[in-house]
């Protein structure tokens, strides 16, 4: 299961699929034209809540928790596998490093400074 979820390609289909999910959920549960419900969808998923349209009904404010809680689980994904393939693509300049023999210079940036 991990492995799947490394793929960077899958976790971006999953963070669009479920984008456009939560923006049809609210659109039928609400009553609001879609349009409006992808604004809201955006709004709620990154977290910026300008207050201008919110859920009435208890199914539109389990809705609203749902698009919360899993746009940081897509988000969290996306950057750990971003994180992971840096670090991967690292280990492998390190390995190249001591079979070439060559001596990176102190100035340079290194990768995981960048990162932390």
């Amino acid at each position: 299961m991990l492995r799947l979820l490394g793929s960077w390609r899958l976790i971006a289909v999953l963070y669009v699929f479920n984008f456009m999910l939560c923006a049809w959920l609210y659109a039928s549960v609400e009553q609001h034209p879609f349009f409006n419900s992808l604004w809201w969808t955006t709004v709620t998923w990154y977290t910026i809540g300008y207050g201008d349209m919110y859920p009435l009904t208890h199914h539109g404010k389990m809705i609203a928790m749902y698009t919360i809680v899993s746009s940081h689980v897509l988000i969290i994904l996306l950057t750990a596998n971003f994180v992971s393939r840096v670090s991967r693509a690292r280990k492998v300049y390190q390995q190249w490093q001591q079979n070439t023999g060559e001596r990176v210079a102190d100035e340079e940036t290194d990768v995981a400074a960048i990162i932390s």
